[in-house]
């Protein structure tokens, strides 16, 4: 199953460019997307971010958002009336794509495809330095962090940095104190899962 894009690269770019004008709303600044810009080909070497489908040997012409739809709930404005379907279900909780190999479920295609690379152990995005492989496109540029150095998310209280954003966000619980993982046999609570784990497995080990 394929996943249905909600915009084009070409027009992300282009709404991006066009945020700070003043007194244009989301949907005007896609129309203008649509019919003033004319976005190129995609490069023929090119590999879809989410999927990993390579469009090698092809052209693909981005599709024009001619129909756009605007979200009642939060002023997001997509592409067409199946991709406004898709994004609502975020807001009703709805999840309508079942896993056929597990019982977890997701508010769109895309999810689900992305998911199912867990069972199936496909691992399209590989590393150009050591060609380790990841199941999702987001995983790839973390880890060139560890052959780059680069550290962008840095702590507003210490300025500590971090290659990895969820790193940070555990960081920052030293800051504020919170520890989500609270044991419920004991009164002890922990910042990180893995800690929280160890804990039940090596205290109350056996007990319920």
């Amino acid at each position: 199953m394929l996943p249905i894009q909600e915009a084009n690269i070409t027009q992300v770019l282009f709404l991006k460019q066009l945020t700070n004008a003043p007194k244009v709303r989301p949907m005007e600044r896609l129309l203008m997307a649509a019919t003033d810009s004319a976005p190129k080909a995609a490069d023929s070497n090119s590999t879809d971010s989410e999927t990993g489908a390579s469009s090698k040997g092809k052209k693909k012409l981005p599709m024009p958002c001619l129909r756009p739809q605007e979200c009642h709930i939060c002023h997001r404005v997509l592409c067409n009336k199946q991709t406004l379907k898709m994004h609502l279900h975020t807001h009703s909780g709805e999840k309508p794509f079942c896993c056929p190999f597990c019982p977890l479920k997701f508010t769109n295609p895309t999810g689900l495809y992305v998911h199912k690379r867990k069972h199936t152990g496909e691992k399209p995005f590989a590393c150009e330095v050591c060609g380790r492989k990841f199941a999702q496109w987001i995983g790839r540029q973390t880890h060139m962090t560890t052959h780059t150095g680069e550290k962008a998310f840095k702590c507003s209280v210490c300025e500590k940095t971090f290659a990895r954003r969820d790193t940070l966000q555990l960081h920052f619980r030293i800051h504020t104190g919170e520890r989500p993982y609270q044991c419920s046999l004991c009164p002890k609570a922990y910042r990180q899962r893995e800690a929280y784990h160890y804990h039940m497995s090596k205290q109350h080990k056996g007990e319920s």
